[in-house]
């Protein structure tokens, strides 16, 4: 019985050994730059104080209004499209 203790000890060592060995590996150049695209985007995206203030003509900002309320914001056109998918 002590031999079967014994490879299940063993065993044991090798194992937490290769998981303690996976959780020391240095990062790869992929991790090192995971979520700077997040940070580049929020950083863009917040105003600072002093940052200039893009400006929105009248006739610019109608049409956008008038693209989503057409284009864009048509619920009951989209959830008619849903349920008319047909599976053959």
């Amino acid at each position: 019985m002590k031999t079967g203790n014994g490879i299940a000890c063993v065993q044991t060592i090798i194992l937490l050994t290769m998981i303690l060995t996976g959780c020391a590996t240095e990062q790869s150049v992929t991790q090192k730059e995971f979520g700077s695209s997040v940070r580049h985007m929020i950083s863009s995206q917040t105003y600072e104080p002093g940052d200039e203030v893009p400006s929105l003509d009248g006739d610019k900002s109608r049409n956008v209004i008038h693209t989503y309320r057409e284009d864009i914001a048509k619920p009951k056109e989209v959830e008619q499209q849903i349920i008319n998918i047909k599976f053959d």
